[in-house]
């Protein structure tokens, strides 16, 4: 072989959240169930916030939920993450860590096989099977193939919060919230990427069979138990370690954001002061007018994000779309080695998680231009434009997390198979077919769209043609 290979960031916390924001849809849709409603309006007031606890709550912190996630993506990509470790920095070297760092196969975080039962929805679990390598064809007649090598990893100074994923319900008269995970103030952070506590002083097994065998267990028992959450969540299954459906690898497809404001991991500092200016302008709202006079109207220290500006704070769902890391990196193209094929793009594939690159982390930097230097090094020459407007953040990669995680949310009487896109998953899994894809398009942004109200938009802004970085195409095949 030839040629060298490519290699393939996979920002392992992209998967969290994702995941995390589905079974947080999922949690409001069965507590809002009439089901629920009627039970909770029978009980009195004062149990019910430990009835939602104890029944609804997941018994496993964030951090414990990622620990189970980490372990299955690492045996997913045992054969390729030993290898391709060291191809990025262990730690970041510019002070704001927005260098992306490769998790360690070593003895404490390499793949040893457990947590694999954790149920997760097949939406999700064909996105991660779409992220192991891949053996492209090249040169003439194909006789110089590239490898297309995953690396698993985050950027160092990544951070999710248990405070994105809560739910906010009525119950008759009376407001309840309740997080998606539990809260262990005693819990002792352990670093994703190598398994050390807080300044190296402990290393943790976190691959140890033993322990996370038991919070498998534990989780398994609280989605299909009494949280009904098996009923909200689209098609629960395990996770295989074959390859996947081949139509749908992401190992040639990379994504190319750049940050807006904070950047992904200083937007962290803005999590606080966000809601502390939402919770002053709700109560400024509420006031008289007369009183508002008299007072000063709460002002933002940043600049407030198109969403916000659009939908204000009337749909508490969605405050993720400000809070989270990922809100400030906006997604400016899709590079590819081949055309992407309409149908499969547009049925559900543009909002899966791909390897991702940060393509400007000098201000001095123009992005089309490092665009297309990453993208010669990738050796992805079609180029599809999604934004060029910074501003426009539902083109953020927390939109498209929140659009994957709506795939995963099903109604309590939706057919056993799940979604649309799932069934058709199913079948290429059985048949090896992929030219039933060609109605998938259609049919979802025809049942979403009801649903997602800005799923058209995006849909049509993702798709959209504009100048390309010279020696790069702008293809979909099928439009």
């Amino acid at each position: 072989m030839k040629t060298p290979p490519t290699f393939k960031p996979i920002d392992f916390l992209e998967f969290v959240e994702a995941y995390a924001l589905a079974l947080q849809k999922g949690l409001y849709a069965a507590l809002n169930d009439p089901q629920t409603q009627t039970q909770l309006l029978a009980m009195p007031a004062i149990d019910v916030q430990a009835y939602l606890y104890a029944n609804y709550q997941c018994p496993l912190t964030l951090q414990e939920f990622s620990i189970l996630l980490r372990d299955i993506m690492m045996n997913l990509l045992k054969d390729t993450q030993f290898a391709v470790q060291d191809v990025f920095p262990r730690s970041s070297a510019v002070s704001d860590s927005s260098l992306f760092t490769a998790y360690v196969a070593g003895t404490n975080t390499c793949a040893l096989g457990g947590s694999t039962a954790m149920l997760i929805p097949r939406i999700i679990i064909e996105n991660m099977r779409a992220c192991t390598y891949a053996i492209v064809e090249s040169g003439k007649n194909g006789r110089n193939p590239i490898i297309a090598m995953p690396i698993l990893g985050q950027f160092s100074g990544q951070t999710l919060n248990t405070d994105d994923y809560a739910v906010t319900i009525n119950v008759g008269s009376s407001t309840y919230t309740t997080s998606v995970f539990a809260i262990n103030s005693s819990e002792v952070n352990i670093s994703l990427i190598d398994g050390t506590t807080t300044g190296d002083a402990q290393v943790v097994f976190i691959n140890d069979p033993g322990p996370n065998d038991l919070l498998t267990t534990r989780y398994n028992d609280w989605i299909n138990g009494t949280s009904q959450m098996s009923t909200f969540i689209s098609n629960l299954t395990t996770i295989s370690t074959d390859a996947g459906v081949s139509v749908l690898s992401n190992m040639n497809i990379s994504s190319y954001w750049i940050a807006s404001g904070g950047g992904v991991v200083n937007h962290d500092k803005h999590r606080k002061a966000r809601r502390e200016y939402w919770n002053a302008r709700d109560i400024w709202n509420s006031r008289p007018e007369k009183e508002k006079l008299k007072g000063k109207e709460p002002v933002p220290d940043w600049e407030p994000s198109a969403y916000e500006k659009r939908f204000g704070r009337k749909d508490r769902k969605f405050s993720h779309l400000d809070t989270s890391p990922y809100a400030s990196a906006v997604v400016e193209n899709i590079g590819c080695r081949y055309p992407l094929i309409a149908a499969i793009w547009e049925g559900g594939q543009q909002f899966f998680i791909k390897p991702s690159f940060n393509a400007v982390t000098e201000p001095t930097v123009q992005a089309s231009n490092q665009i297309s230097r990453i993208g010669a090094q990738q050796r992805e020459f079609n180029n599809l434009i999604v934004s060029l407007d910074t501003s426009n953040t539902e083109l953020t990669l927390a939109y498209y997390h929140d659009m994957l995680a709506s795939m995963c949310v099903a109604a309590r009487n939706a057919p056993t198979k799940g979604t649309v896109f799932e069934h058709q998953l199913e079948v290429i899994s059985d048949r090896g077919q992929g030219s039933i894809f060609t109605d998938i398009a259609s049919v979802f942004n025809n049942v979403a769209a009801p649903l997602l109200p800005v799923v058209g938009s995006l849909a049509m802004a993702a798709l959209k043609k504009g100048p390309t970085p010279r020696g790069q195409k702008n293809l979909i095949m099928g439009n």
